[in-house]
């Protein structure tokens, strides 16, 4: 093919990008499965997409362009329309992204777990990193490692903005009331398989303890796709795209998961979930705000018989609320009964949101039997089972490794 009237659409189609075509471009750049890139062998009546930008521009971005344009003399090329052309391997898609992002400023994705997200920056990671643009790079990942943060706090807040994003999504499609559609709770969610196999490629290691979490949660969901209320389907995901390695990590991180829940915090029916340490027993014993007047006892019908060896007024009613909201949290969705051991971060955290709820809720159990400062001493010792539970992911999942050696760098 030397120039693009010549070309014989019998035998493939050529695309020219509408947004990068420029009459004073000096350079084409070729891609898709037809293009005639060294060393591979192309599709025969497949597609070649073409880009015809500016050596200049190229080559401001990123050192590899500038370094190619540079050694490489035009004797041989491919011509169109006149001007040379370069075959490139990479996926169509990614570099017509990139080469948007060249000439318009990076949109940067401002909200936080839009399913889309990663879709929009991931060909810009790729070939940022392949020709070494830094400047797109840390862009685009702070997006994805926004979306899948390394630490417990930032996965609370996306945790939040994704249940947000449904929520809302979840009601416009309620509002149309159409029974005869269903509606797919992975549409308003990140994927996480996708993110998993990026991270991989691109060594984009500290968003794997977060994304590998998220994916046990949908392995654990996903109970053959039933249907809730107006057609709501659980989402879902495709483990067959995770390489066997990384498959291995999910099977075996969800067990060792599943074996640190059952021995730190389904104790709750033994009240010993939290741990009340004797210097903890000193402390709150001073500070517990919990003192009933004697004419208010004789009115009230006590749910426990007090422990005056104890001298901590709430520590009954701390274990009477740990039991119900055992229970209570544990079954909000009746078909899901292992709430605890699918997702404990969001377990505890709704335990936490319970504690500031009061008597005339009938979702959880009551706690303005305690003390606000007990309350608080509650919510920091489930806040603690939180950060362990982050803390232990890596091990959890054979992430240590990785991580570290992300650490270091």
């Amino acid at each position: 093919m030397t120039d693009q009237n010549n070309t014989n659409d019998n035998e493939l189609r050529f695309y020219c990008d509408e947004h990068i075509w420029f009459d004073d471009g000096n350079i084409v750049l070729l891609a898709g499965p037809s293009a005639p890139v060294p060393g591979r062998e192309p599709v025969e009546g497949g597609d070649i997409y073409g880009f015809r930008c500016h050596k200049s521009v190229l080559g401001k971005h990123s050192p590899v362009f500038k370094d190619m344009f540079a050694t490489s003399s035009n004797k041989g090329d491919i011509m169109i329309e006149g001007v040379p052309a370069v075959a490139l391997a990479d996926d169509w898609e990614d570099i017509r992204d990139l080469l948007r992002t060249f000439y318009a400023a990076f949109d940067i994705p401002t909200q936080l777990r839009d399913p889309k997200n990663l879709v929009r920056v991931a060909g810009i990671l790729r070939l940022s990193k392949k020709y070494m643009i830094d400047e797109f790079w840390d862009k685009a990942v702070k997006v994805v490692q926004r979306d899948y943060p390394s630490t417990a706090e930032e996965w609370l807040v996306a945790e939040a903005a994704s249940r947000e994003i449904e929520k809302r999504a979840l009601q416009s499609f309620q509002l149309k009331g159409d029974m005869h559609q269903s509606f797919y709770v992975s549409e308003h969610w990140p994927d996480p398989v996708a993110t998993i196999k990026l991270a991989s490629e691109l060594d984009i290691l500290p968003i794997l303890p977060a994304a590998f979490y998220d994916l046990n949660r949908i392995y654990f969901a996903q109970r053959g796709g039933e249907l809730y209320d107006y057609g709501y389907q659980e989402r879902h995901v495709n483990t067959h795209d995770l390489d066997i390695v990384d498959l291995r990590r999910l099977t075996e991180g969800r067990e060792e998961l599943r074996i640190y829940i059952r021995s730190s915090v389904l104790h709750a029916v033994k009240d010993d979930w939290i741990t009340i340490t004797p210097a903890s027993r000193r402390e709150m014993s001073r500070l517990c705000k919990c003192v009933v007047p004697a004419e208010e006892r004789l009115h009230k019908k006590p749910r426990f018989v007090p422990d005056l060896r104890v001298n901590w007024p709430c520590l009954p009613h701390i274990r009477i609320w740990l039991r119900e909201a055992h229970v209570s949290l544990s079954t909000d969705r009746p078909l899901d009964p292992v709430a605890i051991v699918v997702d404990p971060i969001k377990y505890l955290t709704d335990a936490q949101a319970a504690l500031s709820l009061d008597a005339t809720d009938t979702q959880y159990p009551a706690a303005n039997e305690m003390c606000a400062v007990c309350r608080m001493w509650l919510k920091s010792q489930l806040r603690e089972k939180i950060d362990k539970i982050w803390t232990a992911l890596p091990l959890f999942f054979s992430l240590a490794a990785e991580v570290s050696s992300a650490g270091a760098s």
